[in-house]
């Protein structure tokens, strides 16, 4: 009997370890971040940094609305050359519609890293991308994405808070990064959902093999 009672509270203690376990997943807390991202049809946000994309760097800051049906509005507030002028950015070929006839700000065969692509290419990666690995990186958590295979292949770093709020991302082509970015005023858009989720979301477990 008394080996019995020492048995409950030690099933006990393991099943609140394995719901504590869970609750602090942070591959599962990435597909909750992507649940509610894709619920909530996209998000807004602003974004500072530098891409370096053809040999060339860009300093920017924009601030963006984007939609996971593929379409972004855009706002430039960095460089001064560029400030105030709103884009549209519509496609999956992510056509790009400016107020202004031109704008230099970034080149056609870097569509995923030139600035005024990289919005679309972050919420891709957050709403379709392979989720890589997961986990701790000092007070905050990194998640890696992957987008495209081979040659194309984009891997977008995001380090999310204690909230599960995007604070900073990176992103790197055939081993170089060549976006780094600040994000800040994120909030996820209200409205309901743009479009259908994927069947798959594309969150695996880190080890499983990949897309």
């Amino acid at each position: 009997m008394r080996r019995m009672l020492f048995a409950v509270p030690m099933m006990l203690l393991c099943l609140l370890c394995a719901c504590g376990g869970k609750e602090n997943d942070p591959l599962q807390a990435q597909l909750d971040f992507r649940a509610a991202l894709l619920e909530a049809g996209g998000c807004r946000l602003t974004l500072a940094g530098t891409a370096d994309v053809s040999d060339r760097l860009w300093d920017f800051a924009l601030s963006a609305e984007l939609r996971t049906d593929g379409t972004a509005e855009l706002t430039l507030l960095a460089p001064d050359s560029v400030s105030g002028i709103k884009a549209r950015v519509e496609g999956a070929a992510g056509r790009l519609i400016c107020d202004e006839v031109s704008v230099e700000f970034g080149v056609p065969e870097e569509e995923g890293l030139a600035p005024v692509r990289v919005p679309t290419t972050l919420i891709r990666a957050w709403t379709e991308g392979y989720i890589s690995s997961a986990g701790p990186d000092g007070e905050e958590t990194l998640a890696v994405f992957e987008l495209g295979y081979d040659a194309d292949r984009i891997t977008v770093r995001t380090w999310f808070d204690a909230a599960g709020t995007p604070t900073r991302a990176e992103l790197e082509r055939q081993g170089r990064t060549c976006v780094r970015l600040d994000l800040s005023d994120f909030v996820m858009n209200t409205g309901g959902n743009y479009e259908a989720a994927e069947e798959d979301l594309g969150g695996r477990v880190p080890g499983q093999s990949g897309p």
